[in-house]
């Protein structure tokens, strides 16, 4: 897609979402981090995209974990396949339980950002990279997918981020992350950051440049299996069980008949 592609589709979803009453709660004042990138020694910007996913172990998590190895070892192989030039940067956590990863990874996020300079790519454990793209062609802080069905509490949900090194893009997952923080406890977790994503939105549309990339391309979740030329394929919820139809083809694309092993 063009960047002209991706302006045109984030406008229309601006609109779509425009005059639905969504008000965004306030956050508390005094807990900001501000980013200041000139006073980081040596930072500059840098080409090409560095990847960075985490992946929390919990009780429920231990209980399949030979599945979860094998999730996240066909995501590692796919990204490796597709985009063997890029840097990875990944972390793993230890949570109570499953449903604390949104927590974990809104604040992975707003942390990798400070930390790492040049272009990021946020990505899930349970996507396969499936056909190379760079979404950086276009103009933004902060690239995100809408979802297949975009409302105004939740628009988004995604498997993939863009963010580029920039202090608007420090702003957003700053943001995001204290929503996230601020979300009450009694609230279905899984949805914390779904939630803290929307609101940020809401917040600085007008004050960050956050563009909209169309979910059929960069976040596409199918119902069954079906080839696909998305770029990035979000596999979730029960879609997991999905992953080695997707990662078969693009194995054997680039290296003959070479086939995963079983249960891979």
């Amino acid at each position: 897609m063009t960047p002209a592609d991706i302006d045109r589709h984030t406008a229309e979803v601006r609109e779509l979402l425009k005059g639905t009453g969504h008000k965004p709660v306030a956050l508390r004042p005094g807990r900001t981090n501000p980013y200041e990138a000139s006073k980081i020694e040596g930072v500059k910007q840098t080409g090409g995209m560095t990847f960075a996913w985490a992946f929390g172990w919990s009780k429920e998590a231990e209980a399949q974990r030979p599945a979860w190895e094998h999730l996240i070892r066909g995501f590692q192989v796919c990204l490796g396949e597709v985009y063997p030039e890029c840097q990875v940067a990944n972390s793993i956590f230890k949570i109570e339980k499953s449903a604390d990863v949104a927590l974990m990874i809104a604040q992975y996020y707003a942390q990798m950002r400070r930390s790492l300079r040049g272009n990021l790519v946020y990505i899930e454990v349970d996507v396969v990279c499936n056909k190379r793209c760079d979404p950086f062609e276009a103009d933004f802080d902060i690239g995100i997918p809408d979802a297949p069905d975009s409302w105004a509490m939740m628009p988004f949900n995604p498997g993939v981020v863009f963010s580029r090194d920039t202090p608007g893009a420090q702003k957003f997952f700053d943001t995001a992350m204290e929503f996230a923080c601020d979300i009450p406890g009694n609230f279905p977790q899984w949805y914390v950051y779904q939630l803290a994503l929307a609101h940020t939105w809401h917040v600085l549309k007008d004050v960050v440049n956050i563009k909209i990339f169309p979910n059929e391309v960069y976040n596409y979740s199918p119902d069954v299996y079906a080839p696909s030329d998305a770029y990035f394929i979000h596999l979730k919820g029960p879609r997991k069980a999905m992953q080695r139809d997707y990662v078969v083809p693009i194995i054997e694309g680039r290296r003959g008949r070479f086939m995963l092993p079983q249960g891979a």
